[in-house]
């Protein structure tokens, strides 16, 4: 079909030059069967808008090719006399049906199109409704089970450091010490009591705070731990200050404090370094460490690492130590080798004065 249209302009050619149609005649017969083909083969296959197509090709072979043809070359006389009447006719005819043929397309393309959004729409709703519901049940079981577990865990630092401080009583209850200790173990108690119940509520209280007076309390809380596992704990003696919440920064060390004393061999470390922008607490431990495909997994709840997995301990440390760093708008960095023991690191921002 396409060689045939690119010969008719050889046609006009040959007309305008000869006076005579044959040419053009002869690419419309041979032009005709293949339109009616192609129209057939549409319908048959079930094509939109095929019917308008082959009516229009129908009239158009028959007022173009047959009637205006043997009316112009063969010369055959035609009613109404005017052969150039049929032309007009059959192109009518043909632009009509094709407007048609066109009309119906579109209307099928838009049903189909419309069909398609619509189970689409459908299967998506019924998707989200699904996802929604399962992830809000999922959310909600994990983050009460979270909750509550990490709430329990630290709970059990300050509860096993008044087990240790009351058995250190039985040789000496006169001691103001011990009973100053059991005092602010008990005063931390009731703060993360206080929390579980109304955290969902406010936000803990950021305050400036003297870092010496944080480690004084940290030495005397893990203190016992120490003496009980003979390690020796050190914390350097330092001036700094930070704008924090008492609680939230209590609850990292620790944390991180207790999960030194449980994997470390001799000794834990603790310090303050300056830093440009922020200050920096590390708690240095000489234990096993931990490897950097071990490090991701460590962070996740209820994981233990190393030889004390499924020891004391319920393998919530770190992730809470994440949680409670990333929600304060503190950093944490862990460096370890394996063998040679970790440094904890928690960046703390310095408040513009």
């Amino acid at each position: 079909m396409l060689l045939i249209v690119a010969a008719v302009p050889a046609g006009f050619a040959v007309f305008f030059l000869t006076g005579t149609l044959t040419p053009l005649f002869a690419l419309s017969v041979l032009y005709t069967p293949l339109l009616l083909i192609a129209g057939l083969g549409a319908v048959r296959d079930g094509v939109a808008g095929a019917r308008f197509f082959l009516a229009g090709a129908a009239a158009l072979v028959l007022f173009v090719n047959l009637a205006f043809g043997a009316g112009v070359v063969g010369g055959v006389p035609l009613p109404g006399g005017d052969v150039f009447l049929y032309p007009k006719l059959g192109y009518l005819i043909e632009a009509a049906c094709f407007a048609g043929a066109l009309a119906d397309r579109l209307r099928v393309a838009r049903a189909q199109a419309e069909t398609a959004l619509r189970l689409r729409l459908i299967d998506a709703e019924e998707l989200a409704r699904a996802e929604a519901g399962k992830y809000q049940a999922l959310r909600i079981a994990h983050e009460r089970q979270l909750a509550l577990a990490a709430s329990g865990h630290d709970l059990a630092q300050p509860l096993q450091s008044i087990r240790l401080a009351l058995t250190a009583m039985r040789d000496d209850e006169e001691n103001r010490r011990i009973r100053a200790h059991i005092d602010r173990a008990l005063d931390l108690t009731r703060l993360m009591i206080d929390e579980l119940i109304q955290g969902a509520r406010r936000a803990p209280a950021v305050l400036p705070l003297d870092l010496a007076e944080v480690f004084e309390d940290l030495a005397e809380r893990h203190g016992p731990q120490a003496a009980a596992r003979r390690m020796r704990l050190r914390l350097v003696p330092t001036t700094a200050r930070v704008e924090a919440s008492q609680l939230v920064l209590t609850r990292i060390l620790d944390n991180l404090i207790g999960n030194a004393l449980r994997y470390g061999r001799s000794r834990v470390v603790a310090g303050v370094r300056h830093r440009p922008g922020f200050l920096s607490i590390e708690i240095h431990d000489d234990g096993p460490g931990i490897s950097p495909a071990e490090r991701d997994r460590l962070l996740a709840p209820f994981v233990q690492g190393g030889s004390q997995a499924g020891a004391e301990g319920f393998g919530l440390g770190l992730h809470i130590v994440q949680r409670l760093s990333a929600q304060s708008g503190f950093g944490l960095d862990i460096r370890a080798r394996p063998g040679r023991g970790s440094v904890f690191t928690i960046s703390i921002p310095r408040t513009p004065r």
